[in-house]
């Protein structure tokens, strides 16, 4: 029996990452419509239409949306309001390749920090891949990238001599195998050495069951306990999706579990306090709700629809303009990755080309670089490791344009919507841009 094991190593871990900055040991989800967000194109409710009925799904001016989505603030007021322009989009362009030159430089000049980083050292580049047949320069470097630094970890973890596997290493271990399944050659030995390493720290786990009960029966759970459940969850769902890899059955009872719980989860908005998006307790909470995002959209590579959620997508549109105002890069640049996700351009809405223009600008004044930006209070002593590659990590996502991704059949997103119930989609045209 686990008991207790689940709770001290995912909450434990926490302790390795700024718990400003959530966006850690990710792993691919989700799927895709028949519909396809051409122009952000609304879809039928799946409930009650009072539900979501009058949302709009993107909005070009402050009188297409709700008062409370209104823009306000001395940000919004000094960027240009004219419409988009294809100067920018090419600009846009080169911030991500820019972004990725800066992520590949880094680990170039420090090869010892993919041991350092662990997961995170290829999550940051496989995470580029998805969605970017628009950009296959892109796709191929940042895969290559994350292969190399994937390779580092797996070798490391197979060296002659090294332990045998223990069960606290199941999910770091998980996480590897499901890169390796993405990223290796069909029938790499390294590949198999890992799945049966994890496999056998499953095993010494017993009867593996995720004590997640207590946290979803508590009234008020913290984010930062929600937030390790979310992380659960994309291990566990995601590790089913890889041949020869095993979980248990109880683990397959998270994902719904949690779903079900986060539809009432009490995500307080930022004029709930005096200091609004300053607030360290909204801070903290807004990362949750893009963490939350994250589970049906793959971290870029599939939409999620507003009747998914519609408490989730109230929360990103009536909190954004706190966020552009009082909040660092990488939060806005999740929120705006998250407007993407559901169709929204800078070309149709206000919300997306207000924040992708500001976060254009601070690119601009920090010489054309991610890493060089510096927030209120940071320094060279608090960017380093994580910290840094976190800049363009999360940059790149809210200027980067996509390219939906079709399901496949036994995808993490085929799991996830029958796990939660969320309406299914079939295939769609894999070349088709949502902004087009």
């Amino acid at each position: 029996m686990i008991m207790s094991f689940f709770r001290t190593l995912l909450i434990g871990t926490m302790k390795e990452v700024d718990p400003g900055r959530m966006c850690v040991l990710t792993l691919p989800i989700i799927i895709v419509s028949t519909v396809v967000l051409a122009g952000c194109e609304a879809v039928a409710p799946r409930g009650t239409a009072a539900s979501h009925a009058d949302l709009p799904i993107h909005a070009l001016s402050a009188e297409d949306m709700p008062r409370s989505w209104r823009p306000y603030g001395s940000v919004h007021a000094s960027l240009n309001q004219e419409p988009w322009t294809a100067a920018e989009t090419e600009e846009a362009a080169r911030a991500v390749r820019g972004g990725l030159a800066e992520l590949t430089e880094f680990f170039d000049a420090n090869p010892e920090s993919v041991l350092e980083l662990k997961e995170n050292a290829v999550e940051c580049f496989i995470d580029l891949t998805y969605s970017s047949s628009n950009m296959p320069d892109v796709r191929e470097t940042a895969r290559r990238y994350a292969l190399r630094n994937l390779r580092q970890l797996v070798n490391q973890r197979l060296r002659p001599g090294a332990n045998p596997a223990e069960c606290s290493e199941y999910p770091k271990l998980a996480m590897l195998s499901t890169y390796a399944h993405a990223l290796y050659e069909e029938g790499d030995e390294d590949l198999k050495q890992i799945i049966d390493l994890t496999n056998s720290a499953l095993e010494h786990c017993g009867s593996f069951d995720p004590d997640f009960q207590y946290i979803l029966a508590a009234d008020k759970a913290p984010p930062q306990e929600v937030y390790s459940l979310l992380r659960w969850c994309y291990v566990l769902m995601d590790a089913q999706t890889v041949p020869g890899l095993r979980i248990s059955r109880n683990a397959k009872s998270l994902t719904p579990a949690l779903w079900d719980f986060l539809e009432d989860y009490p995500l307080v908005p930022a004029r709930s306090y005096q200091e609004g998006g300053a607030d360290p307790r909204f801070v903290a909470t807004a990362y949750l709700a893009t963490h939350i995002g994250y589970m049906p959209t793959g971290y870029g590579r599939y939409p999620i629809y507003i009747e998914d959620a519609p408490w989730l997508y109230r929360f990103y549109r009536e909190n954004f303009y706190e966020v552009l105002e009082h909040c660092e890069i990488d939060l806005l640049a999740e929120f705006v990755d998250h407007f993407r996700h559901y169709g929204c351009t800078e070309e149709n809405d206000l919300q997306t080309r207000d924040g992708a223009r500001y976060l254009l600008r601070i690119y601009r004044q920090a010489g054309n670089s991610w890493m060089n930006h510096r927030e209120p209070g940071e320094d060279a002593d608090n960017l380093q490791g994580y910290n840094l590659i976190h800049k363009p990590w999360t940059a790149i996502a809210g200027v980067r344009r996509r390219v939906v991704e079709p399901p496949l059949e036994g995808s993490y997103g085929a799991l996830f919507r029958s796990a939660t119930g969320l309406r299914q989609f079939a295939n769609v045209n894999p070349n088709r841009e949502i902004h087009q």
